[in-house]
């Protein structure tokens, strides 16, 4: 299988976070004849010799529309996961299917868009800890526009709550509109920028600039009625 063939056929599996049983299945039909594997919830490791080094993946994606699904236009291919990360993933069986008999583990992993606890690296550490201890050098293809990345952010998530006075949208003066009110705070986030953390590190005499880069954004604004329902009528201002 060519490796437009593979990534074209990951792009065409739905594999949002906690629902990659068919992406799993599609992986270990693929490589259950050329490898030892192992699985626990929809993670799979692969491997044949001992090894030292990991190649390693998450086969999950964020839920986001995407009408090219699929689609090849320019030399791009789009779809959702084409680059975070079936790209990473077509490449890894690509390599996996070459190089069977490679000292390497090949580590397919679930979960990873969606909160740490339920991490899939955390499940396969526990379960298979006597396997993981034998890893010396990872490389994870996460999307780096060609880059080497020694690591990448962690995520912290709050919630703000704005509190306004719910009322019928098309009596002004029964309402005050939290979206309103959270204008100071949406503009204060558009604005702002923390400044990047350079490290300079000595690694066998040879010098090495480490730069983090930090980010701060707003993803999701919505209204509630209470806390325990949404506001699923359009002509109601929210009290939140």
């Amino acid at each position: 299988m060519i490796l437009e063939n593979i990534l074209l056929n990951l792009l065409n599996i739905r594999s949002i976070t906690a629902k990659e049983e068919q992406i799993k299945e599609y992986i270990l039909n693929l490589l259950k004849d050329k490898y030892k594997i192992l699985t626990i919830r929809n993670n799979i490791l692969a491997y044949n010799n001992d090894f030292k080094i990991a190649f390693v993946g998450h086969i999950d994606t964020v839920d986001n529309i995407n009408i090219k699904n699929g689609i090849i236009e320019n030399d791009k291919v789009f779809g959702l996961g084409a680059s975070d990360m079936k790209a990473g993933i077509a490449i890894m069986i690509a390599l996996a299917l070459e190089f069977y008999q490679s000292p390497i583990l090949w580590v397919f992993y679930d979960r990873e868009e969606g909160s740490f606890i339920d991490n899939g690296l955390n499940l396969v550490f526990e379960k298979f800890k006597d396997i993981i201890q034998k890893i010396e050098f990872a490389i994870i293809f996460e999307p780096t526009s060609n880059n080497v990345e020694l690591g990448c952010n962690g995520v912290i998530n709050y919630g703000i709550w704005v509190e306004g006075k719910s009322g019928h949208s098309a009596r002004r003066e029964t309402y005050l509109n939290p979206f309103y009110l959270s204008l100071p705070i949406i503009n204060f986030f558009k604005d702002f920028n923390l400044p990047d953390y350079t490290l300079e590190i000595k690694l066998k005499k040879r010098d090495f600039k480490l730069v983090y880069k930090n980010n701060s954004v707003i993803t999701q604004v919505k209204g509630y009625n209470d806390f325990d329902k949404e506001n699923s009528f359009r002509n109601v201002v929210p009290q939140y």
